[in-house]
């Protein structure tokens, strides 16, 4: 796909892409198929709208969610849009992700970031 066949999204297409309720509806594929469908300002304002979502999460203790969106964060950053610092960024993220469920999927995870990109 070509650069001016992407998608500018506004925030409540965003929002209704990725919110609280479908959380666990988006996955790692899925997150990337989106990402290769919307122009580098839509990708950059959906790292901040899974980061909103991410306060949101804390704010009410959600360990399970703030985990799992966690993890599609740290994702994101380190597979998809790769910005300075990717390889840092991420590993906060699993870290985080693990720090509220200590899983194998997380933990393999961060195994595969401390590999570098």
């Amino acid at each position: 796909m070509l650069e001016h066949d992407k998608k500018n999204l506004s925030y409540e297409e965003l929002s209704s892409l990725i919110n609280i309720n479908n959380i666990y509806e988006i996955t790692h594929n899925k997150l990337l198929d989106i990402s290769l469908k919307i122009d580098e300002i839509t990708s950059i304002n959906l790292y901040f709208q899974m980061l909103g979502l991410l306060i949101n999460l804390e704010k009410h203790n959600d360990s399970l969610k703030i985990a799992y969106l966690s993890n599609l964060i740290s994702f994101y950053i380190f597979d998809v849009i790769t910005p300075p610092y990717s390889e840092e960024i991420a590993r906060f993220y699993a870290e985080k992700s693990l720090e509220n469920n200590s899983t194998s999927e997380y933990k393999e995870w961060l195994e595969y970031i401390n590999q570098g990109n």
